[in-house]
């Protein structure tokens, strides 16, 4: 490994930034629900170039009082916030990924400025401490103390709130040994009959309880403080289904943001599944004096009023579009055609307290339910249990039974927020950081070519391109706006192109990704497209580049739908394989559509991708998508592919996890297996049967030169653009193969690369989008096309003769 020559040519061939200090950072906080917010916990995701920064602790945090009009104002004062390390540079081992937590009050529609810089930071007023124990964990932000525990684990065992935020505590608002889960499942099995699945067997409900393996508190974000729960829930003595529980608390913040992931590892057939009835959390909590109950409505005013001991009000959402008020709340609204950005949300409060509870995508994830009753029972129902089926419109895709069907290998995560406050404080305002999370976002030029975190990425600024190529820039970027719009954008997602259901159960964010309309109202007999291409990391790029908000709801639900369904957790013949796709593309998320249709894992590498984890991981600090991320990394391992896009898929994979762990083994791997596989191909011969390959395939031939300096490497990019030359010419998909000439370009000088390569990128402004799939193969690479149509681009030395 050459390191020192290569940050030397990793410099000039990236231009990197990397310097001693950084400029300022500016964030902009943006309100997308039309709802004024108080206290809501922000995240931030902030790349930094190369070298520039050794240390978060070197970071502060300063609002500016601009009202949102301009980011060039004078910082006003700091702000306590939390920096956490996602990455690092490899070369120098400087930050390379950071995320910044803090909280912040924004009015409806509005915006709010910060500005990230090197300076002493500012102190929380209380400094929050977090321990654990063998049988406990124990969180003190100031505003609320909590503690988790190992026996009778029921999310928060007790809980104490101190208005004040000086960790004065008083009594219990959640006493010990009184919250509770409630999961209730039915194992069963479906079957087969002309590529229909229908219910072959389902044994009888029963009750699960949880068994804690371990509980620690996750130091990678210290002065945040995140308990870490595994375990399993368990019939008796029998596993049912294994867990993964974190539960977030900021200082001086109240709210308490939980991530719970179910995960099916228990069949011994991929047609198993264990049918969940019910899943909630039950708090029941203790506030003084008569209560009053809200409850989230879709639009007007939320349900609210006076509540006595013996009465309750709730909300259940059985399917997608259609709720309804329960219990002495009355009423019922719409959420999916009318795309509301506020539902999911219900409140208690008495004299002096209350308490918000809130599940976030409430509608996009169905089904789902809130109950609160005048006692002080708090039900959070993450599945609701339901006495009938589902009552879906006909024409809807969906499950048609009160269950949620979890196959082997499948796993399923939910959000959701308990958050003491004051009585007079607005539980809407506050129950929407979890409905409706505030994202910090910063310039779109500083995500792409002011750091480069992510590789040669310019943003859409027009005056970057130079005369002859900006037409070309300008056609190409209305043409992946109109495509993302086509295919994730509110008229897609809200059935206005199929009258298909969106979301729900398992299939989560899929409406866009249906192919095929096999049955009405059977999610488990319609084809869907599933991870080819990794759109979500498409969709993120044009996000970064952009600042659309589009790109980032559709990247972030997306991966989230990779993480829990779209890779298997577990195996059941070779328990190595964990992390290995499902089908692409695939019936009902679980079949082949091949091979009779079986329920079953691919064993392919064709369609693997796990950028987009990571993306996730590095924007949002929620570790579920590392460790989702990381299990594929560990499949690749064990692993292999022998088409062209299988093996560089497979590379991609190894290479990600190795610059996100810095762990040689990963890298080691997929250099010996391209090595085998495509380093003594023939330029003058034909490397794959499809042109897709190429692109992914030149890619990651790229990376390992980058990474390693070797020249063989760079050679071997250059002999794919020729092999992708000679058997394809412009046959080739275009978004696909555009950076192939650019990257051959850059390693030869050769201007014959780039006029290919600017045919390549004028053919995809003009490719038929169908899905998320031929985004994501159009749009993923071919961004990185656009660094050499700069005005600022020149080539570097030639390291590759032609």
């Amino acid at each position: 490994m050459r390191y020192t020559i290569l940050t030397l040519l990793t410099a000039a061939l990236l231009a990197s930034p990397a310097a001693a200090t950084i400029p300022d950072i500016p964030l902009i906080v943006q309100e997308r629900a039309a709802l004024p917010r108080t206290d809501n916990v922000v995240v931030g995701a902030i790349p930094l170039p190369m070298g520039a920064v050794q240390d978060v602790k070197s970071l502060a945090l300063f609002s500016r009082d601009t009202g949102g009009l301009s980011l060039d104002a004078p910082a006003e004062q700091a702000v306590p916030a939390v920096f956490a390390v996602r990455e690092k540079w490899l070369y120098d081992n400087s930050v390379r990924w950071a995320t910044v937590h803090f909280t912040a009050s924004v009015g409806a529609d509005s915006k709010t400025s910060y500005v990230v810089r090197q300076a002493n930071p500012a102190r929380f007023r209380y400094p929050i401490s977090a321990s654990a124990v063998w049988d406990r964990a124990t969180v003190d932000t100031g505003t609320i103390k909590f503690v988790v525990t190992r026996n009778n684990f029921n999310v928060i065992d007790q809980a104490c709130y101190d208005p004040t935020g000086k960790g004065k505590y008083d009594k219990p608002f959640i006493n010990a040994g009184q919250a509770k889960i409630r999961l209730n499942v039915s194992p069963g099995k479906y079957k087969v009959d002309n590529k229909v699945a229908s219910l072959d067997v389902i044994g009888d409900a029963v009750d699960l309880t949880p068994k804690v393996d371990k509980i620690e508190v996750e130091a990678v974000d210290t002065p945040r403080a995140v308990v870490k729960v595994t375990g399993r829930f368990m019939d008796k003595i029998t596993p049912m289904l294994d867990f993964t529980a974190r539960i977030y608390a900021l200082p001086d913040s109240g709210s308490v943001r939980v991530m719970f992931t179910l995960v099916n590892k228990s069949g011994k057939e991929w047609r198993d599944f264990q049918g969940i009835n019910e899943f909630a959390i039950e708090l029941p909590v203790r506030i003084d004096g008569d209560l009053q109950y809200t409850i989230s409505n879709s639009a007007g005013d939320d349900a609210a009023g006076p509540i006595a001991p013996a009465e309750a009000a709730s909300i259940l959402l059985p399917h997608s579009d259609d709720y309804t008020l329960g219990g002495i709340a009355k009423g019922g609204g719409k959420a999916k055609s009318v795309a509301t950005r506020r539902l999911g949300w219900a409140d208690l409060a008495g004299k002096d307290v209350g308490v918000t509870v809130g599940i976030r995508n409430f509608w996009q994830m169905h089904p789902k339910g809130l109950t609160v009753g005048g006692d002080g029972r708090m039900l959070i129902q993450l599945v609701p249990k339901q006495d009938k089926p589902v009552l879906a419109p006909s024409a809807a895709v969906s499950q048609a039974t009160a269950r949620v069907d979890l196959f082997n290998g499948a796993a399923r995560t939910h959000e959701f927020l308990i958050a003491p406050h004051a009585a007079s404080a607005s539980p809407r305002a506050i129950a929407l950081g979890i409905v409706d999370p505030l994202i910090a976002t910063a310039r779109t030029s500083w995500y792409c070519q002011g750091t480069q975190a992510e590789g040669p990425l310019v943003d859409a600024t027009p005056e970057l391109f130079k005369p002859e190529h900006a037409a070309l820039a300008a056609n190409w970027q209305k043409r992946v706006a109109a495509a993302l719009l086509d295919v994730a954008g509110p008229r897609r997602l809200s059935g206005g192109n199929s009258g298909l259901e969106e979301y729900g159960l398992l299939a989560y964010g899929d409406a866009a990704d249906l192919t095929q309309r096999v049955t009405p109202n059977d999610w488990l007999a319609n084809v869907w497209e599933g991870n080819a291409g990794d759109f979500a990391r498409a969709a993120m790029v044009q996000f970064w580049r952009t600042g659309d908000w589009l790109a980032w709801d559709a990247a972030s639900r997306a991966a989230l739908h990779l993480a829990d369904v779209e890779i298997a957790h577990m195996h059941i013949q070779e328990p190595g394989l964990a992390g290995m796709e499902r089908p692409a593309p695939s019936r009902g998320l679980f079949r082949q559509t091949f091979g009779g249709d079986l329920f079953a894992v691919s064993g392919q590498m064709d369609s693997a991708k796990s950028q987009s984890l990571y993306d996730l991981y590095h924007m949002t600090g929620d570790a579920w998508f590392l460790d989702a991320g990381l299990l594929t990394a560990s499949y690749a391992m064990k692993h292999t592919g022998n088409s062209l896009r299988a093996a560089s898929n497979r590379t991609k994979i190894l290479i990600a996890a190795y610059e996100q762990t810095g762990d040689k083994q990963y890298l080691d791997e997929a250099g010996k297996w391209l090595d085998g596989q495509i380093l003594r191909r023939s330029p003058l011969a034909k490397w794959d049967m499809t042109g897709a390959g190429y692109g992914v395939a030149a890619e990651a031939l790229f990376d390992l030169y980058r990474l390693t300096g070797e020249d063989r490497w760079a050679k071997a990019v250059v002999n794919c653009c020729d092999s992708l030359i000679k058997s394809f010419g412009t046959n080739a998909p275009a978004g696909a193969t555009a950076n192939c000439f650019g990257l051959a370009y850059q390693l030869t000088g050769s201007d014959e690369y780039l006029k290919k390569g600017v045919q390549m990128l004028n053919l995809s402004a003009n490719e038929r989008i169908a899905g998320p799939s031929s985004f994501a193969q159009a749009f993923r690479l071919s961004p990185y096309f656009l660094v050499y149509l700069t005005k600022d681009y020149k080539p570097p030395q030639p390291v590759v003769q032609k």
